[in-house]
């Protein structure tokens, strides 16, 4: 009865025993190793095409970031956290052509209608009110050389260029009919 005691003991442990290298082996498994890398990389044509931007260029901006991430993931797919990529791309920009042009000069009466009982503007606002008053339906792009008495301190006469882009006028400094028609 003793011999099947001991074998059933012996059978036990050989059965229930553990693999000493379990426990290094599950210790390794949860190391992940990230490898990490630095590139410096300007897109080529065929890196257009990739992303299939046709006209070789991104959109805007938010256009590279939101697709340059994937393609970086693709073309780099071993490089994980802590990877940096310094990527020179270009961004389409087109010139415009300023084709319409109104100058002004601010009367006596256009302060005094618009409720400018001192005769000049004091505030970026005041001109905007006014110039949005004088060209209700500004068109696109419409630039404004509009001369106009600015107190400061104290008053000056100032002349600068206005353009309505998308529904709000940005003040261009000093714009003369001369250099405006170097501009074509």
């Amino acid at each position: 009865m003793k011999k099947i005691f001991y074998s059933f003991a012996i059978l036990s442990l050989l059965f229930t025993s553990c693999n000493p290298m379990e426990d290094i082996y599950e210790e390794i498994d949860a190391v992940e190793t990230v490898i990490s890398g630095e590139a410096t990389i300007t897109l080529t044509d065929a890196d257009y095409d990739a992303l299939d931007l046709g006209y070789g260029n991104f959109s805007s901006v938010d256009d590279a970031k939101s697709m340059l991430p994937d393609f970086l993931s693709d073309k780099y797919p071993v490089w994980g956290a802590s990877s940096l990529a310094a990527v020179t791309f270009k961004l389409y920009a087109p010139k415009y052509d300023e084709r319409s042009l109104e100058v002004y000069t601010v009367t006596a009466d256009d302060y005094a209608d618009n409720g400018h009982s001192y005769g000049n503007f004091s505030s970026s606002s005041d001109i905007t009110d006014f110039l949005d008053i004088k060209y209700p339906n500004a068109a696109n792009r419409l630039l404004v050389s509009l001369t106009y008495k600015y107190y400061s301190g104290s008053v000056s006469t100032l002349n600068n260029g206005f353009l309505y882009v998308n529904g709000s006028w940005e003040m261009a400094t000093g714009i003369t009919d001369d250099e405006y028609t170097a501009m074509g």
